[in-house]
């Protein structure tokens, strides 16, 4: 009993944090003129179905042609996605960049490649299957301008189909980055999303950040962020609506599950003690509702205590994810969350278990 009520405190108190971060988060009006450069990396990997759609909302950005350029990392691809790309690109106003990772293979190598080939003073970082609003990279730079930030994270959104399944997979990836942002927002960065991520060119030359973990197959993002946090950079979120980065949600449950497997697994090599704790707390409190149901199951007097536990949970992430709804990009938060928090217990203890006996299969999965 008190090991549960302890349990539930502390994930109150992370969650109320993570709410009270987001409060404190500034949305700013988009910066009219700006003479910075600024280059976007996109590394890509049999991504033939996807680039068009990348290329149109990129060539569609508002920023100055003469000071924005994208470079294009090909990781071994096996489809005819550079050729496509090459096409989409004939008539571009923007200076391009289409390379070819030749000595090396994976994520991690290619954006360095990329990154080393740029020219931008801002460096942006987008994946092959997103698209972007036309503000995304003025909104990206006001943010460095205005917080004299050297990385920022800006918020992703999953596009859903009307089926339940794609709502949920879609309202659980929105409260990963209502917590990223919430973390942000209290000065705690934990995580996040490498489909939207900015930092400039002289803080990747001086940190290095995949020199010591390119072997590990995802993580390309939260590591850097990590290294940042460590030597006390300055780092934010982008709360703003207009810096939202558009994804492919995972085709089928067992893409999705795949993924997080994925994403669970990097969390192995994890150094930051803040990290660490979010993810020992959460999946202590999901374990102990798992175990409170059990008990339900073998004594229906456990009940009141089980629907409390619940309730409270229910009611905290509820809140959290009302608390970001400016930049998550979802909708029917309310109905969609019951039927969420009812499932997550389960999901989330399982893909921790999985990925303790998790094996990349390969470098280079998109992560």
């Amino acid at each position: 009993m008190i090991v549960t009520l302890f349990l539930f405190f502390l994930y109150a108190i992370l969650i109320i944090a993570f709410i009270i971060g987001n409060k404190r988060l500034s949305t700013h009006s988009k910066v009219e003129t700006s003479t910075s450069k600024v280059s976007v990396i996109v590394a890509f990997k049999d991504e033939a179905s996807n680039l068009e759609r990348l290329v149109k909302s990129l060539l569609n950005q508002d920023y100055p042609s003469e000071l924005l350029d994208f470079v294009f990392v090909n990781d071994h691809s096996k489809d005819k996605g550079k050729e496509l790309l090459e096409k989409a690109l004939t008539k571009s106003s923007f200076r391009y960049k289409i390379l070819d990772l030749q000595n090396s293979e994976g994520k991690k190598n290619a954006l360095d490649f990329g990154i080393n080939s740029s020219y931008g003073e801002f460096i942006l970082t987008t994946d092959a299957d997103c698209w972007l609003d036309t503000d995304w990279v003025s909104s990206m730079v006001m943010q460095f301008v205005i917080t004299d930030s050297r990385f920022i994270s800006g918020p992703v959104s999953l596009s859903s189909e009307n089926s339940t399944l794609g709502q949920l997979i879609q309202l659980e990836f929105a409260a990963l980055i209502a917590s990223t942002s919430g973390g942000f927002g209290i000065n705690k960065p934990f995580m996040c999303n490498g489909a939207n991520l900015g930092f400039t060119k002289a803080l990747y030359d001086e940190f290095k950040p995949y020199e010591n973990n390119s072997q590990i197959a995802s993580g390309d993002d939260v590591f850097f962020l990590h290294a940042c946090k460590s030597k006390s950079c300055k780092m934010s979120f982008v709360a703003n609506h207009k810096a939202l980065v558009f994804s492919s949600a995972p085709r089928n449950l067992k893409s999705f599950i795949e993924q997080r497997i994925r994403w669970a697994s990097k969390s192995k090599a994890y150094k930051d003690l803040f990290t660490i704790l979010i993810g020992l707390v959460v999946f202590a409190t999901n374990i102990t509702l798992l175990v409170c149901l059990l008990y339900v199951l073998i004594n229906l007097s456990n009940l009141i205590w089980f629907l409390a536990l619940f309730g409270t949970k229910i009611t905290l992430d509820f809140f959290l994810l009302l608390s970001a709804k400016n930049w998550i990009g979802v909708q029917k938060i309310f109905l969609n969350s019951l039927l969420l928090s009812f499932l997550y217990p389960f999901y989330s203890v399982g893909i921790a278990l999985l990925s303790l006996i998790y094996k990349p299969t390969w470098k280079g999965r998109k992560v």
